[in-house]
């Protein structure tokens, strides 16, 4: 079955922070928009844990430098969020090999300060959604097809068992590049320059994986440690306090294990793995989680897919993808960003960006 809806001025596809951002700054002109996303909540790598008590916990993207990303900082005091200090007191933890204690060492603080958002950065993409006409964001609405025509572009989305669609004057893309090129059919077909852009620019996060291990209290702090951890052994390679400002506690960690060896270790033991290194790290306190939560990036088909399995050898140097289709075709999203790509300061840059270029 297929809906016909009447025209849209502006239709912005994903709903994650930069998409939510443009239409936020779209409806403040007063120019209608509508919001599309394949998932069924808004904030794509804005992800959020609610502990027992209802702490949130990231399982995305987690910190915040004042000192470098101004707008992320304006937008959280508009929404009435506050920052906090990533914890970092206490002993530093580096593991090199087996059968080798693990070292420790004091750290001076260097740098711009980390902060976290008190309640979890999923809450700057839920507040902004709030912040929008009733009907704007749709969820579970996986676009599928864009064709260009003279008064337009033709959206085709799956909803539920329905195929809909739009008409609008301007689009937005606000999806991982990689991922609108292999999910959305282009009609005419994307001049190549756009579309090797699409192709090129790696999905920040994607080839990554978090374990998140809750505990009744920060027992590691009782004996003069940070939390902070580095190893070489696995199987996270990575580790910081994740405790809430409020003293609900936690770790979480970045697997070194890449995705292909994660998928062959299997759910069970890899959780088990995780939970002995915490002790070989913590001791014998953090042997039994109240929760250990693990969030695989890579099985987020909206997040991954091929070519992102494995991270990119460094911070890659993300840039502005220019307009096409007369104009009527625009590209957000923190990898379009030209200074602060893979950053939610940069999903924020990209979102002014193409907010400004559709309502010139």
């Amino acid at each position: 079955m297929t809906d016909h809806l009447d025209d849209v001025h502006v239709v912005i596809i994903g709903a994650g922070l930069s998409g939510l951002r443009c239409a936020q700054l779209v409806q403040e002109r007063g120019v209608p928009c509508i919001v599309l996303e394949a998932r069924g909540r808004v904030g794509g790598r804005l992800l959020s844990h609610r502990g027992p008590s209802e702490e949130a916990f990231d399982l995305g993207a987690a910190w915040v430098w004042p000192e470098t990303q101004p707008r992320v900082v304006r937008l959280a005091t508009r929404l009435g969020l506050e920052l906090f200090p990533q914890h970092v007191e206490g002993f530093f933890q580096v593991e090199r090999q087996r059968g080798e204690a693990p070292r420790r060492f004091e750290l001076e603080q260097s740098g711009p300060v980390s902060m976290r958002i008190e309640g979890g950065t999923a809450l700057l993409a839920e507040r902004v959604a709030r912040s929008l006409a009733p009907g704007t964001v749709r969820l579970g609405c996986a676009v599928e097809r864009l064709e260009l025509g003279p008064k337009g572009v033709t959206l085709e989305w799956r909803h539920d068992d329905r195929i809909e669609r739009a008409r609008a004057r301007r689009v937005i893309i606000a999806l991982p590049p990689r991922v609108a090129s292999r999910g959305i059919t282009f009609h005419p077909t994307l001049d190549d320059g756009v579309r090797h852009a699409l192709l090129d620019a790696p999905t920040w996060m994607a080839a990554h994986a978090k374990a998140l291990a809750l505990y009744a209290e920060p027992f590691w702090r009782r004996k003069g440690l940070s939390g902070a951890a580095a190893s070489a052994l696995g199987p996270l390679g990575e580790i910081h306090d994740a405790s809430a400002p409020a003293g609900a506690a936690a770790l979480f960690g970045f697997f070194l294990l890449p995705a292909s060896a994660r998928t062959a270790a299997g759910a069970t033991t890899l959780r088990e793995a995780c939970v002995a290194q915490l002790v070989r790290l913590f001791g014998a306190d953090a042997k039994e989680p109240l929760q250990l939560v693990v969030q695989d990036w890579t099985s987020e088909s909206y997040t991954s897919g091929p070519g992102d399995e494995v991270p990119p050898p460094g911070h890659p140097a993300y840039a502005v993808i220019r307009p096409t289709w007369n104009d009527r075709l625009h590209f957000a999203g923190t990898e379009t960003a030209q200074a602060s790509g893979g950053y939610l300061e940069g999903a924020l840059e990209a979102a002014e960006r193409a907010a400004a270029a559709v309502l010139a």
